[in-house]
């Protein structure tokens, strides 16, 4: 796989891996896969499979997670498997990784194509990673339509403050600004919306579900993925569309800022009995975090949208845990526990011994 240049970006580069697949009905399908990536992360990544040097820990663990994803019968992947196999056709299949493209209106990073037509869009993230959306630049516009797409907040009164110029001081200048109004503007003005009545609090309720949804999945119907990065190889699919409304009214709500920071947490928590057993808590959890990040000596902002635990909890569809690796050692000392040559002191360590059989390595939690 060579890099090729992306454009006028040279810092952009993307690489085609081209092969077929010759089925038992004498037809062909070619089988193509394009990487997209910044030159500093593809150079390594692609050098290091070449070279069949010992890949990061944690790539591994997310090649084991997308491995257990595909064979999980997700909906799309399954339906073009099947077509694949059974059709009288030569297909074309196509899987696009996209990790620089900002294409307004989709958050899709990875795209399943059969014969051209797209049948997967997924947005992919590794475990632990919060961010799933940013509108970035220090200017008042930038920052008003970051705030205006969770909260029905009015900060004009703020706009002659903002400097237009560019440059490290400039960014500064308008970073404090946007501090100051994280803690005096926007956490009053919503915790008054809160307490106004149920009227109000419905659309404070509505207006930021909207905001969710139109930056975690854009204009698309996908899956949000997340893989693991440890060795098991587990993976959440989230769901964030409309439905997330009929949960999000059910519950309540608060914001708080973080002391001289520019930064603001939103909090929910839930009475209803059947949300309250799904969440498995009654008590406050982030729900989202919206922070401004000063790059100093870049000068520039990047306004970031980060999902909480709650969530993450509210949107996930499906959360699969592979059973546990077990070591040579321990397999012996399972099947010497069959046979019955293992003592009563040994057999209570082999009893908490997650096997894996057919059934579990092929099954996951579904909700």
């Amino acid at each position: 796989m060579t890099p090729e240049p992306i454009g006028d970006k040279s810092t952009s580069v993307m690489g085609v891996y081209a092969s077929t697949i010759q089925h038992n009905n004498g037809f062909k399908d070619k089988l193509k896969f394009v990487l997209k990536l910044s030159k500093n992360e593809f150079s390594p990544l692609v050098g290091s499979i070449k070279s069949h040097e010992k890949l990061d820990p944690q790539i591994l663990g997310i090649m084991r997670s997308a491995i257990n994803y595909v064979n999980s019968d997700q909906e799309g992947i399954s339906a073009a498997i099947e077509i694949i196999t059974n059709s009288a056709n030569n297909n074309t299949i196509t899987v696009i990784s996209d990790g620089i493209s900002d294409a307004k209106g989709t958050k899709a990073d990875l795209l399943l194509k059969l014969n051209g037509e797209t049948i997967k869009l997924i947005s992919l993230k590794a475990m632990g990673v919060r961010q799933f959306g940013q509108i970035s630049g220090h200017r008042y516009d930038n920052f008003n339509n970051f705030i205006s797409d969770i909260f029905d907040v009015d900060i004009s009164k703020h706009s002659k403050k903002f400097t237009n110029e560019v440059g490290p001081d400039a960014a500064r200048k308008n970073h404090d600004i946007m501090t100051t109004i994280y803690r005096d503007d926007i956490v009053p003005a919503v915790t008054k919306q809160l307490k106004k009545g149920p009227e109000s609090e419905a659309q404070f309720i509505e207006h930021l579900t909207n905001g969710i949804v139109k930056h975690a999945s854009g204009d698309d119907e996908l899956d949000m993925v997340k893989f693991d990065r440890g060795v098991k190889g587990g993976f959440k699919v989230l769901k964030v569309d409309s439905n997330l409304l009929d949960k999000m009214k059910k519950m309540k709500f608060k914001v708080e800022s973080v002391p001289d920071r520019a930064k603001i947490r939103i909090y929910g928590k839930s009475s209803d009995p059947k949300l309250v057993k799904e969440l498995g808590t009654d008590d406050w959890s982030q729900l989202l975090q919206l922070r401004s990040v000063l790059q100093g000596t870049a000068g520039y902002v990047r306004n970031i949208f980060e999902m909480g635990d709650l969530l993450e909890a509210l949107t996930t569809i499906q959360d699969y845990k592979p059973p546990a690796l077990i070591t040579p050692k321990q397999l012996q000392k399972i099947k010497d526990l069959e046979v019955g040559k293992i003592t009563k002191k040994g057999e209570r360590d082999v009893r908490d011994i997650r096997v894996p059989d057919k059934i579990a390595l092929g099954r996951s939690k579904k909700r």
